[in-house]
């Protein structure tokens, strides 16, 4: 499998280890030649249009959102298949107030 499909299955899984594992590798190779691509790679999207943001707010899973917030590689306004995002910032609204609650 490749790493976007190891990644999307990871959060479906909700194993925040992997999760971690995969965007460091996504992280570490930012600032190396084809650091673009690995941003692309992050962000591809499922069948239904949906990146592994969207998976990560639908899931629930605070600390698999905040990893793949903190990599600064996901685009955050990434429209499905049906040209929405407003759902993904329902959910991202919901987790940033459960990120400032812990702090």
């Amino acid at each position: 499998m490749g790493k976007d499909t190891d990644l999307l299955q990871a959060i479906r899984q909700e194993d925040v280890a992997m999760v971690m594992k995969i965007v460091a590798k996504f992280t570490k190779s930012k600032s190396k030649k084809g650091g673009p691509t690995k941003k692309i790679a992050l962000n591809n999207q499922d069948t239904d249009g949906f990146s592994a943001l969207h998976h990560a707010a639908l899931s629930g899973n605070i600390n698999v959102l905040h990893c793949l917030l903190e990599s600064n590689l996901v685009i955050v306004d990434i429209k499905d298949n049906k040209g929405e995002n407003r759902f993904l910032f329902t959910h991202l609204d919901y987790a940033h107030l459960v990120l400032l609650w812990a702090e």
